[in-house]
């Protein structure tokens, strides 16, 4: 992961999903995130997580960086179809998995 790390974006994590995996937030540059949600013109402005760093991204693409892949996993029962099938696929490396539990209605469901 430290190998991954950009100076220069003020926050890194998943191209698509930031719950997927992690994000790695530039605490010397965190004010910049600030600042730039400061700037964004939109209302009702979300007040989720993740849905804040998603509006920053797309409105200041510079300030985000991806990670690669293997920091970017998620294996659930779910809804995802990729990468889902983590453990039927061989893959080329995992940093980390994020298992995600079921809907919490059967008691038998596992991650």
């Amino acid at each position: 992961l430290m190998k991954s790390m950009d100076d220069s974006k003020v926050f890194q994590g998943s191209p698509g999903f930031f719950c997927s995996g992690f994000t790695i937030v530039n605490m010397r540059r965190f004010h910049e995130f600030w600042e730039k949600v400061d700037q964004i013109e939109k209302d009702p402005m979300p007040v989720a997580d993740q849905d804040i760093m998603l509006e920053v991204k797309n409105h200041f693409p510079d300030t985000f960086g991806p990670l690669p892949m293997e920091w970017d996993r998620n294996l659930g029962n779910g809804w995802r179809r990729t990468p889902h099938r983590l453990m039927e696929k061989k893959q080329a490396a995992a940093g980390m998995l994020h298992f995600q539990g079921g809907t919490g209605r059967n008691p038998n469901q596992n991650y």
